[in-house]
């Protein structure tokens, strides 16, 4: 019998309220669901403390990462406006870790999300007194711009022996945010078609990701025959919500791609979502599953919160418990891979990270080992519960 994935999950409370009570858990070993595909993290913030460590403590974070999470995937998010010509080691570093996980699993699959658009490729807007710089969709050669973005990202990580999988075109388009100390952060208007991140979304799928594609089969672009990746979105903050573009979460932007922009549709392989708002809902997955067909889901970022029942448990296991309930939401309705934000932080106690790296001014030298988190060991439990590849089993409680 396979066991089922999620299974601590389900005794953590993620379908029964939180409830102590005794439950009768029963596997139904002939319904298999949706395969595991394994854990993913993202790495990008913090990289600094990781390197500016000793070779061995660099080697035990990432044997932490790779070993113990049963991991299929590793995710960064290039900043734009880092050029290949300006500072390589920048790419250095990003290849350096793919690299060192694709040691210990060879098959790890290596993720780009390119949300931070260059500055070359945004225009000047204010917005409630405040300056962004937002898509500038004004100009015609926008989407051959940004397909062009996008190929010498990944040119820059495959001349590093870290070829790139997976493309996540865009991050959080839902999240109804413009904080006023971050210019390029004004997400409703980020994509360039003032307050509508739905079309302007839906643009970037139907036109850059084409033009992006056709790169991989000219020779003369791709002289390396890098392989074209899986795209992946929209990425959003939340699963689903009230209907609208800023709370409607992936099902907003599911069925608006699939009834209004239908060649956006068709460039999605991977649909994804993030558990930040109405993440414990299994039912906002099950309602994603019932919209996209055989594209696999996965759930692409996301962190536990220390907020879980009355606030009487300690922050850690209250974290732990949180990352089980998430995890059981998303993996017992379709999700085959399920990703955290972030692998480390130099904080104490984080409910956004695996494990403390901490700063060079909060060490005695660089040689300070990784300390995992207490959720460390509750996510390893739950994506190591059975081999990359076995089913996921349906089940029924009382």
């Amino acid at each position: 019998m396979t066991r089922p994935l999620a299974l601590a999950a389900l005794l953590a409370g993620s379908s029964f309220g939180g409830s102590a009570s005794a439950q009768d858990i029963r596997v139904l070993v002939d319904a298999p669901k949706q395969p595991w595909e394994g854990a993913g993290v993202t790495f990008e913030l913090y990289l600094n403390n990781h390197v500016s460590r000793s070779a061995q403590d660099q080697d035990e974070a990432v044997r932490l990462v790779a070993e113990g999470l049963n991991t299929g995937y590793v995710m960064a998010y290039p900043d734009g406006d880092e050029t290949e010509a300006s500072n390589p080691t920048y790419f250095d570093r990003r290849a350096d870790y793919v690299k060192a996980v694709r040691a210990y699993r060879p098959g790890v699959q290596f993720s780009l999300a390119t949300n931070k658009f260059p500055t070359a490729l945004r225009k000047d807007t204010t917005i409630n007194g405040n300056p962004y710089k937002i898509l500038d969709t004004s100009d015609p050669q926008i989407y051959a711009r940004l397909a062009d973005w996008y190929f010498g990202l990944f040119q820059a990580f495959d001349k590093r022996g870290a070829p790139v999988d997976i493309l996540n075109v865009v991050n959080e388009p839902d999240l109804d945010a413009c904080p006023p100390n971050q210019p390029l952060q004004c997400r409703p208007y980020h994509y360039g078609y003032g307050r509508d991140p739905l079309k302007g979304t839906a643009e970037i799928f139907a036109r850059a990701v084409p033009l992006f594609k056709a790169k991989f089969a000219d020779p003369a672009q791709n002289p390396t025959g890098m392989e074209v990746p899986v795209i992946m979105g929209p990425s959003t903050f939340a699963p689903g919500g009230t209907g609208n573009a800023f709370t409607g979460g992936a099902l907003a932007y599911i069925k608006y791609y699939k009834e209004q922009r239908p060649e956006a549709w068709a460039q999605i392989d991977w649909v994804a979502t993030h558990q930040y708002q109405n993440g414990v809902r299994g039912d906002l997955f099950q309602a994603i599953q019932g919209e996209i067909g055989d594209k696999p889901l996965v759930q692409s970022e996301t962190h536990a919160s220390k907020d879980f029942g009355p606030g009487t448990l300690p922050d850690p296991v209250a974290t732990s418990l949180s990352l089980s309930q998430l995890f059981g939401a998303a993996v017992n309705f379709g999700t085959r891979s399920w990703w955290y934000f972030n692998t480390i932080y130099p904080n104490d106690y984080t409910p956004a990270g695996l494990m403390q790296v901490p700063n060079q001014t909060n060490a005695p030298s660089p040689d300070a080992s990784p300390v995992p988190y207490k959720q460390y060991y509750a996510y390893r439990q739950l994506t190591s519960a059975q081999p990359l590849g076995a089913d996921v089993l349906d089940y029924t409680a009382s």
